[in-house]
């Protein structure tokens, strides 16, 4: 049995206001059904997933008719865009975590707790090995 969600119970299930909604509406983004006793919006379990997507590309910093135009592609597969997202995801969470890293070294050296030579013990053992060569062809 199908379930159906009003638009404030959508705004507040995803944490967005009934303006955007209507907004989403407007621009052809995300339609809602109407009920056709008093026109209200109604949406459906389907919607809701749709609405996720749209807002983890926004996070990603798509533009409103960037997502829309990809999302009405003939060619769009939903869940092949989800795996994209996932792994994009996943290399910003790693590449995050070695910021972090880097930044926690810095802090410990910069108390003087640690010799100079961890704060490039980051950097990949081929490019160090690469430079030295160079600066000794260099030198």
């Amino acid at each position: 049995m199908q379930k159906w969600f009003s638009v404030s119970q959508v705004s507040q299930l995803a944490g967005v206001s009934v303006r955007t909604l209507h907004h989403y509406d407007q621009i052809g983004l995300l339609k809602p059904l109407r009920q056709q006793d008093n026109g209200y919006r109604v949406y459906s379990e389907q919607h809701l997933a749709k609405l996720q997507q749209i807002l983890l590309y926004r996070q990603l910093d798509f533009s409103l008719e960037q997502i829309r135009d990809m999302m009405q592609a003939a060619d769009f597969d939903a869940v092949n865009a989800l795996q994209q997202q996932h792994a994009f995801l996943l290399s910003k969470l790693d590449a995050t975590k070695q910021m972090i890293n880097n930044i926690e070294v810095a802090m410990t050296i910069a108390q003087g707790k640690q010799n100079m030579q961890i704060l490039f013990s980051t950097v990949p053992q081929d490019k160090a090995a690469q430079w030295q060569q160079d600066f000794a062809n260099q030198f």
